[in-house]
């Protein structure tokens, strides 16, 4: 019976999950609307004439799983917190954004968990071109690393993706686009191991350019991206890869979209 009715739970929340994804995908005035007043409800202070603070909201994240088994040996299930990350950010003079972030812990004592993200954004008037410095989540490699996993329409990157790029880094970086021409680079500390780094260890750098282009459809894009790992033995935020290369191809027709991402990563000493 117990089995039966995770079964029956699960489906429930299967269903309710496709349900909603296709309600939000659904172009209508009012399902925008609706979404519109949930997401400007953490918005606390707003207002874009002010020479010194345009906006102040509350940001975070929840990700969390539930997962059930069933076999001869026994039955099992439980529900799963994977990330639980709050944090301000603030528009100021009007070019300027700031932004921090924490993990939190909910199993006792303190409820810090560590520092997430902690920056200051600059974009000029009139231009797409910005830099950040500060601690970064690492979205400059790759076409799974372009995009922050808060966006991404699958539940997980790749495995692969995962294993050689760090999460977050410490450090500075640039990005802009001039007609069909991107372009970024930046420039980060080799550690990790504190929120915040001296460099000691080391520095490594990232380099990427793109160009818009149909690919024989709609709409596509050609990018390429390399980061340069220097061979010490000391850091501990691109260990073991000295060199990865990541050709990107994409296209896109109508609402769906299709690419290649291949990575090349080298270990010291090959």
């Amino acid at each position: 019976m117990q089995a039966k009715t995770r079964h029956i739970r699960f489906i429930f929340v299967l269903i309710a999950g496709f349900s909603l994804d296709g309600w939000c995908q659904q172009d209508s005035g009012q399902a925008v609307n609706i979404y519109d007043r949930i997401w400007s409800t953490p918005v606390l202070y707003e207002n874009p004439d002010h020479p010194g603070i345009q906006s102040f909201s509350l940001i975070g994240r929840y990700h969390g799983q539930y997962w059930s088994v069933n076999a001869d040996q026994g039955d099992a299930a439980d529900w799963e917190n994977r990330r639980k990350i709050v944090g301000f950010s603030s528009k100021l003079f009007q070019h300027f954004t700031l932004q921090a972030q924490m993990f939190l812990k909910t199993n006792g004592g303190s409820l810090y968990g560590g520092l997430y993200e902690a920056f200051v954004k600059w974009s000029p008037p009139n231009k797409d071109f910005s830099i950040s410095v500060g601690r970064l989540d690492y979205l400059f490699t790759g076409y799974e690393r372009s995009k922050s996993s808060k966006k991404i329409n699958a539940i997980e990157r790749g495995l692969l993706v995962n294993q050689v790029m760090p999460a977050e880094v410490v450090g500075a970086h640039l990005s802009g686009k001039q007609g069909r021409f991107s372009y970024h680079a930046g420039w980060f500390s080799r550690s990790i191991e504190q929120e915040f780094d001296d460099f000691e260890s080391g520095s490594a750098t990232v380099i990427g350019a793109g160009y818009d282009t149909a690919l024989l459809y709609e709409k596509g894009r050609l990018h390429l991206d390399y980061l340069h790992n220097p061979g010490k033995s000391e850091g501990n935020a691109f260990r073991p890869y000295r060199h990865v290369v990541s050709p990107v191809a994409s296209r896109r027709k109508r609402a769906t979209g299709y690419g290649c991402r291949p990575y090349a990563g080298r270990p010291p000493g090959n």
